[in-house]
């Protein structure tokens, strides 16, 4: 990248960055330029606008020349900025939470669109694994009936989306927890799954099969059934230590009994946290072919507090 010095413009200086970056096959280079000049500089966007032929000191030519390198470095550019924006939101962040990822919007899209407009509801919500506290305050900064409770093992996640709570003016709705007494109480998901009978049928029997993991014809296993194949799926949930999952599926019964109910529970968080993960997929990137011809009919966690001597310790929750 050519050397900022003292007493070029702001203007020239996002030019310098929009050329470095589009010489190393960066994305949006104009933009990422854009956003690095003007966090270096503390400006917002019309800030950067009304400033663009102003000269620059010495040390902001350090600060922005710092910014860019980090960028070349392929560091992303919501690290860098330390905040992204998630739903039309703006999310601080930290090394201890995860950026929030654009295809993640699409899972609040769907969830407020099965809750559906009735704002009486008095909605609940529970947010396992909150991380920067995105999907929870999102759906809370969307719906002012709704209140909720994130959970993380990690202390320092916790802090960052308490402060995201703060932010959006949803704080008083939302409520986070980390490790503790509470953690040691019952965890269950119970869930309901409607199979799409027409799209599946239509699909080649060799594909059924594959989806599924058996023959159809023999009911036997396949062998060589992909990782995505239901059988092997349901497979990987059911060795994770601590935990369990009551299944009860009908892939190929009449409407409206055709589909999947299942039970997943645990008396510890984390391995709570290890199922759900090995059944949404997150912990291999592989997820269920199966789900991919099923529609989520119901959903609900549920949380029973430890017990201490044959009662229950409502004061850990």
């Amino acid at each position: 990248m050519t050397p900022l010095k003292a007493g070029t413009s702001v203007g020239e200086a996002r030019r310098v960055l929009a050329r470095a970056f589009t010489a190393h096959a960066l994305e949006a280079a104009s933009l990422e330029a854009r956003l690095l000049v003007a966090h270096a500089l503390r400006l917002d966007h019309a800030g950067l606008i009304t400033a663009d032929a102003c000269p620059l000191t010495r040390s902001d030519c350090a600060r922005i020349a710092a910014l860019a390198q980090r960028r070349l470095a392929r560091e992303p550019v919501a690290r860098i900025l330390g905040e992204k924006e998630f739903f039309s939101l703006t999310f601080a962040l930290s090394p201890d939470v995860l950026v929030p990822r654009p295809e993640t919007e699409l899972l609040v899209e769907t969830a407020l669109q099965a809750i559906g407009p009735d704002p009486r509801r008095g909605l609940r919500i529970a947010d396992l694994g909150t991380g920067s506290g995105a999907i929870l305050l999102s759906l809370l900064h969307a719906r002012s009936d709704a209140s909720g409770v994130g959970t993380d093992r990690s202390p320092a996640a916790l802090r960052i989306a308490q402060r995201n709570a703060v932010r959006l003016k949803v704080a008083a709705r939302a409520a986070f927890l980390g490790k503790g007494p509470w953690q040691h109480g019952t965890f269950a998901l119970v869930q309901r799954f409607r199979h799409d009978a027409s799209r599946f049928a239509a699909l080649a029997t060799d594909t059924q099969d594959a989806v599924l993991g058996v023959n159809r014809g023999s009911g036997n296993k396949l062998e060589s059934a992909p990782a995505s194949a239901h059988v092997r799926r349901v497979e990987q949930d059911s060795v994770t230590p601590g935990a369990s999952v009551v299944r009860r599926t009908l892939p190929w019964g009449t409407p409206p009994r055709n589909g999947e109910q299942h039970i997943a529970f645990s008396a510890d968080l984390e391995r709570f946290h290890l199922l759900l993960a090995r059944m949404t997929g997150l912990e291999d990137g592989v997820g269920d072919a199966l789900l991919e011809y099923s529609v989520a009919e119901t959903g609900a966690y549920y949380f029973c507090p430890p017990l201490d001597g044959g009662r229950l310790q409502l004061k850990a929750y």
